[in-house]
């Protein structure tokens, strides 16, 4: 969760409360903080306790710990993950855990090769904002001490602005080997790590985006960082921030667009909603390959782009290039025109599949009828075979023969010697 208070329950101890209290009334807090607790589903208690260091004298808290960066920034946790439960066997015991969200600062712990100063250095903050970087860490459940975290931010290239980025969720693979990452960078900005040669190849496409990011659980290392999102505002899902796994260790991504994702819309789409350049929101759902992120093509609705308005900042011109070319998307599915001919050509189209349609269905009917007369046919043969060797057999064998006593018997010996 986030709070603005203090506490063991939120992370920190009393005396570090103190130190925000001089006159000994509650301890108050401008900023928000992020936190994760450990609690005992049977009792409700707290699961660990104040571990004593020798070398400080003091008690460490290994059954909470608090998502801070620094002072007067905002760290707020939204969403958590781990290994998926074995759905077969015994469970192995649950080591880490992996925490999304949202901050204005840096959070300790980071990967080497990101956050590069001299990248860093080029963007001017927005007017009035210190901007918001999605991030995502791993954390040790036994120590409650961060492992590796990862950060993600988001730029303006042309202008040389830091955007916002939000973390919405995340999912873990089945084998436990991948950490997948989701949330959204706004007003058409690109979503980055800040590292000096990223690796992405993404652009804004226009209104708010989605970001999917793959990182390998064991030290953070990225895999890959794709950026989504037709020209207008595309949000992932609610709940764990849209993403799921498959049992191939695949990203499943779902949300909702006003644009063409998976489907092209019309112009004429565009006249619901709040005003005329917006349309009904639509559902979708995507997947990105295992390590490597690809996924189907993007459409394009002819529809002009939704760009957020921001003023140039003072900040000298950058030469933030070159950033290497997007990734190869597969080949597209072969598609089927929608648009219509002319009456005549719809008009024989239809006439002639109709006379397919007559010509399978008849030669279908003659197919059965000639079925049915050989049927028939092979019935009769075996009847009369049947009858030849009743009689022969009644002939050679007179004495252990029964006396004939059915019409049927009847009949074939007065056939036989008429």
């Amino acid at each position: 969760g986030t709070t603005a208070g203090m506490g063991s329950a939120f992370g920190t101890n009393m005396d570090q409360a103190a130190l925000l209290s001089q006159d000994g009334s509650a301890p108050k807090r401008f900023d928000l903080d992020g936190f994760l607790m450990k609690i005992n589903p049977a009792t409700g208690a707290f699961v660990g306790r104040d571990k004593f260091d020798s070398t400080t004298s003091t008690f460490t808290n290994t059954h909470s710990y608090r998502v801070e960066s620094f002072p007067n920034q905002d760290d707020i946790v939204t969403g958590m993950c781990s290994t998926p439960l074995r759905q077969v066997g015994t469970q192995t015991k649950m080591r880490y855990i992996y925490v999304v969200g949202s901050t204005s600062g840096e959070l300790p712990a980071l990967v080497d090769g990101v956050r590069d100063k001299d990248f860093l250095s080029k963007l001017a903050d927005q007017e009035g904002s210190d901007g918001m970087e999605a991030f995502l860490f791993k954390i040790d459940l036994d120590t409650m001490d961060p492992v590796w975290t990862v950060q993600l931010g988001a730029f303006f290239p042309r202008m040389n602005i830091k955007g916002d980025a939000y973390g919405y969720g995340c999912a873990v693979s089945p084998l436990g080997d991948e950490v997948f990452f989701t949330g959204i960078v706004k007003g058409s900005s690109v979503v980055t790590d800040f590292s000096s040669s990223d690796a992405g190849g993404n652009e804004a496409n226009g209104g708010t985006d989605i970001f999917v990011a793959s990182y390998t659980a064991e030290d953070g290392t990225r895999n890959f960082l794709r950026q989504v999102g037709s020209k207008r505002d595309d949000f992932p899902s609610k709940g764990n921030g849209g993403i799921a796994t498959d049992r191939l260790g695949n990203a499943i991504l779902t949300g909702d667009t006003r644009g063409s994702i998976m489907r092209k819309r019309d112009v004429s789409e565009y006249k619901y909603g709040h005003s005329s350049n917006i349309a009904a929101s639509d559902v979708f759902i995507m997947s990105f390959e295992s390590k490597t992120g690809l996924h189907a093509d993007i459409l394009d609705d002819g529809v002009p782009a939704l760009v957020h308005n921001i003023a140039p900042a003072p900040a000298p011109s950058v030469d933030l290039s070159p950033f290497p070319a997007p990734f190869p998307a597969p080949l597209p599915s072969p598609a089927i025109s929608s648009e219509g001919g002319s009456p005549e050509n719809n008009g024989a189209t239809i006439f002639g599949t109709v006379v397919i349609s007559l010509f399978l269905a008849t030669t279908f009917i003659a197919m059965i009828g000639m079925a049915f007369r050989a049927r028939k046919k092979s019935l009769q043969r075996k009847r009369e075979n049947a009858k030849d060797i009743n009689l022969v057999g009644r002939r050679k064998n007179p004495w252990n023969h029964p006396v004939i006593d059915t019409f049927e018997d009847m009949d074939i010996m007065g056939e036989y010697f008429s």
